[in-house]
């Protein structure tokens, strides 16, 4: 039973993993660029010292990823939406 359990977790975790990937691979290279930078390798750096970094202007950088944070979420739950 415990067994089971795990493996449903597992599989629910990997269906999850794979829809945020498949998600952002839908995104605008450009929106995909700012998430990457500022969410998946920022490594708790300030936004304005990713920009530093990146030579993307503060407002660019923050506009991009509430866009594609945004297409995300819309992808997110038209996904999960059509599974149930």
């Amino acid at each position: 039973d415990e067994f089971m359990e795990e493996k449903e977790h597992c599989s629910e975790k990997d269906f999850l993993l794979g829809v945020l990937h498949e998600g952002l691979k839908k995104l605008p290279v450009k929106h995909y660029e700012a998430l990457r930078l500022t969410i998946l390798e920022s490594r708790g750096l300030s936004l304005r010292n990713v920009c530093a970094r990146s030579g993307i202007p503060y407002s660019t950088l923050r506009h991009r990823s509430k866009q594609g944070l945004c297409m995300m979420r819309k992808y997110l739950e038209r996904t999960l939406r059509d599974r149930t």
